[in-house]
């Protein structure tokens, strides 16, 4: 796992410039979450609104927000498709999204319709570059 300015950023994963972070699971199926710092920068999360199984996404779609006690943060998600399962245990748990980011705090899983959209998502060196980016120069997510 690499780590970035103090911030976790494994090197099995593809990143979304909005601070998702997605594994294959299968050639079509993918599990999604959020980044080590994109919840660092959170806080405690203690809520979070997120697409149900059966919700058709687009790439790049506004699709739902994660809360803490003063900040409103916005998910996005990564690529295009239809979720077919949520991790049910951020639900009743949502600050398992801090203690776990990359593990027991994912988001969801998608069936997803294009894999050509693979080439919109940063990995390796090009992951490493944005991430220590927006240590420096943050953009509000």
């Amino acid at each position: 796992m690499a780590e970035v300015m103090g911030y976790s950023l494994p090197e099995d994963l593809l990143y979304h410039r909005e601070f998702m972070w997605v594994k294959k699971l299968t050639d079509k199926s993918i599990r999604v979450g959020v980044t080590d710092f994109f919840q660092s920068k959170a806080g405690d999360i203690n809520f979070i609104e997120q697409p149900e199984p059966g919700e058709k996404l687009t790439q790049d779609e506004l699709i739902g927000m994660l809360e803490t006690g003063k900040w409103i943060g916005k998910i996005y998600s990564p690529m295009s498709g239809e979720v077919t399962r949520m991790n049910g245990e951020i639900a009743t748990n949502a600050g398992l999204i801090n203690e776990d980011p990359y593990g027991e705090g994912w988001l969801f899983e998608m069936e997803i319709n294009d894999p050509s959209e693979y080439d919109n998502l940063l990995e390796g060196e090009a992951a490493v570059k944005w991430q220590e980016e927006e240590i420096e120069n943050p953009h509000q997510t």
